[in-house]
């Protein structure tokens, strides 16, 4: 499992957003991608993604499960159809009503199996989306600002649950040291590249 990134430019109405980014994502490795607003780390998903154009070379090993930053939801689906469709979209999963369920209890959630979506707040959003993608058979997982609106118990659940996952595994946050801490190696995303980060935050 890797993705090879080589040469990577991206322009937004003839503004550089990506410049010539050169990486390579490798094996079960856990990666923290920090980074000023604006400089292009959702862009660098979407890329991954191939969901924009760009310029350059991207090689994906492996299937991809996915939290995007923002997500919008179908009101009236249940929390539980809304999980095993989309959770079972690359493989299906005979245990998944299973897994749904321990899942949403460990992020203290349980209760909402059938609520529907449109009845829960921005932070049970934000963890059904982390779920989504959590419960997705992937060889690598990207999650995009995924301690957004989450509580500390909550945090510490999915920083616990991520460690011990060995999915290549790329996070944007801002939560560095929690992260740096549990494994993950820290990396910043300048205009002219990436560059490690050594020191804690």
């Amino acid at each position: 499992m890797s993705i090879i990134i080589v040469n990577l430019s991206k322009k937004y109405k003839k503004k550089p957003v990506l410049n010539k980014i050169t990486y390579e994502f490798k094996d079960s490795n856990h990666y923290c991608i920090k980074g000023e607003n604006g400089i292009g780390k959702t862009t660098l998903f979407k890329a991954i993604l191939n969901q924009i154009k760009y310029d350059g070379y991207i090689e994906v090993n492996g299937d991809i499960a996915y939290k995007p930053e923002d997500s919008i939801f179908p009101p009236y689906m249940s929390v539980s159809c809304f999980l095993s469709t989309f959770s079972s979209l690359i493989y299906k999963n005979p245990h998944i009503d299973e897994e749904i369920k321990e899942m949403l209890n460990m992020f203290e959630i349980g209760e909402y199996l059938n609520a529907q979506l449109g009845s829960l707040s921005n932070g049970q959003r934000q963890k059904i989306n982390i779920i989504q993608a959590l419960l997705t058979k992937s060889e690598i997982l990207l999650l995009d600002e995924p301690f957004n609106a989450l509580d500390y118990n909550s945090k510490k659940t999915l920083i616990d649950y991520l460690k011990k996952d060995n999915r290549l595994i790329i996070v944007i946050s801002h939560t560095i040291k929690e992260l740096k801490e549990n494994g993950f190696k820290i990396i910043e995303l300048k205009e002219n590249g990436f560059k490690f980060v050594s020191e804690f935050y």
